[in-house]
């Protein structure tokens, strides 16, 4: 009984390749690539000189990519700590890079043998983080450096004991009668009496008996009579918050500001399929350099490359001319079987965190925070073959959040009538929204004849101002066209250990 012969043939090359390069201390570079390739070999065995040499002819082309990938950073750190004014000050930015080269199946065509292509992606990722150390701006002070010594220690969970000053009274040329007991009014204010020396003429100390009456007198008893002699009073008194030491608590307070961070993240990526061409350096192929070296690193169509300033309109027609010019340079297919979209994605984040210690244990942290996120997609495609390309079916969507500030609503009442008046106040602000909408109108269109239709009380533009003002104190005419705040409110959470 014979056997078929089958032959798998998973001729694989897999090839990585990085570069690190600190060009200084405060600015780095590197940069990493994967590249997947497989060499095709001819079906059956290979027993003949032409199916070894057509293996050979492979590797010296390092076989047909299938997949590459890289990665692309640089950092700066400014360089602030090297110098005395600003070394309390820390900031680095970084700028991330990715480009990937997907290739599609051997004979991926349409019914008309039109090439449907590759995919071919890229993103960026640019960051700024500043730190403001303030105990190192106070410490340049010596008299704030002493305080924040003395009072930035912790006792853990040890009593603090009070602090106390001695305090003394004395008198001289007394006479003292045997066993009758003489009254002092030292005027120390505290029973807490140290000590009770007398003394004679000689300077040496005589015992006898001490009565504490009053924060303020005592009664003291010799069994002898004695002539010419000297008392010191002694006691222990807490300290009050004299002069120096309210001065010190004054500038402990005004230093509460310990810690302040700014971090700002922003990720931007692309997509875009019915890519013909194939991957060689580094992604480029020359031979028609394509995709260009600024989509191999990071940037996006449409849009500014490191700031981007433009307006909405601006980037839908940069993005629109874009594809236009690749597919007149015949880098995208002219099949119209391709029905994946091109999207762009947009994601912003922005933190900034304080911490203020008002008491040594006692922490106050405050932070605000803004996301945003818009994701875009649209067919670019040919629809007849021919090369007609159009743009169809665009779609936009995205995400919102910022932290918010409610508390001079978060504890308001309920009407007689057990009603929220926060929602009242919502309701009530929607005809004054509506009527700023209806103005604004009237004046882009002068001949509207009714301008107030279409901003009704259950319209977005109408209801998101009406809340804002309602629930954050935020003026309605700061947010009607744009209700997007572009600067997040604080929030805290206090800690004492």
């Amino acid at each position: 009984m014979e056997f078929a012969n089958t032959q798998r043939k998973p001729f694989l090359w897999n090839r990585e390749y990085g570069r690190k390069y600190d060009l200084s201390k405060a600015l780095k570079f590197d940069f990493k690539a994967t590249n997947r390739a497989i060499i095709d070999e001819p079906p059956g065995r290979i027993d003949t000189d032409e199916k070894k040499d057509s293996i050979k002819t492979n590797l010296y082309n390092f076989g047909r990519n299938t997949n590459y990938r890289h990665v692309a950073n640089a950092s700066f750190t400014v360089p602030l700590s090297k110098i005395p004014v600003t070394n309390w000050l820390s900031a680095t930015t970084r700028y991330g890079a990715t480009f990937d080269w997907i290739g599609s199946p051997l004979g991926f065509q349409d019914a008309n043998d039109v090439y449907i292509g590759h995919t071919i992606k890229n993103s960026n990722t640019k960051s700024i983080n500043g730190q403001a150390n303030m105990v190192t701006l106070y410490n340049k002070v010596k008299y704030l450096k002493k305080i924040n010594k003395k009072y930035g220690k912790r006792r853990g969970n040890k009593p603090r004991t009070p602090e106390y000053k001695i305090v003394q009274w004395e008198k001289d040329n007394l006479t003292f009668k045997a066993r009758k007991p003489k009254k002092f009014f030292h005027n120390l204010e505290t029973k807490d009496i140290t000590s009770v020396e007398v003394f004679d003429s000689k300077g040496k100390k005589i015992q006898g008996k001490i009565f504490i009456e009053s924060k303020n007198k005592i009664t003291y008893e010799l069994k002898n009579d004695l002539k010419n002699a000297r008392i010191v009073i002694q006691a222990r008194k807490k300290r009050g918050l004299d002069g120096a030491k309210l001065l010190e608590l004054t500038a402990r307070t005004a230093m509460s500001v310990r810690k302040v961070s700014i971090t700002y993240t922003e990720n931007n990526g692309s997509t875009l399929p019915g890519y013909l061409p194939t991957a060689k350096v580094i992604g480029q192929n020359f031979d028609v350099r394509a995709p260009g070296y600024d989509f191999l690193f990071g940037w996006q169509p449409g849009h500014s490359f490191l700031i981007d300033n433009k307006t909405d309109e601006e980037i839908k027609r940069d993005r629109e001319d874009w594809l236009d010019s690749r597919a007149d340079l015949d880098w995208i297919t002219s099949s119209p079987s391709q029905f994946n979209s091109f999207k762009q994605s947009n994601t912003q984040n922005l933190n900034i965190k304080a911490t203020v210690e008002l008491l040594p244990g006692l922490r106050l942290d405050i932070n605000g925070t803004r996301n945003y996120t818009n994701n875009y997609s649209e067919v670019f495609r040919d629809t007849s073959g021919g090369g007609q390309y159009v743009h169809l079916s665009p779609i936009e969507s995205g995400n919102y959040t910022i932290s918010f500030f409610s508390l001079g609503s978060a504890f308001a009442t309920d009407n007689d009538e057990h009603v929220s008046r926060i929602f009242e106040a919502v309701a009530n602000n929607r005809a004054g929204v509506s009527r700023e909408w209806a103005d604004e109108y009237s004046q882009r269109n002068p001949g509207a004849s009714n301008p107030i239709q279409g901003f009704g009380n259950t319209s977005q533009e109408v209801l998101i101002p009406a809340f804002l003002e309602a629930y954050g104190g935020v003026s309605s005419s700061t947010v009607l066209f744009d209700p997007f705040m572009k600067v997040p409110k604080p929030n805290w959470r206090v800690t004492y250990d």
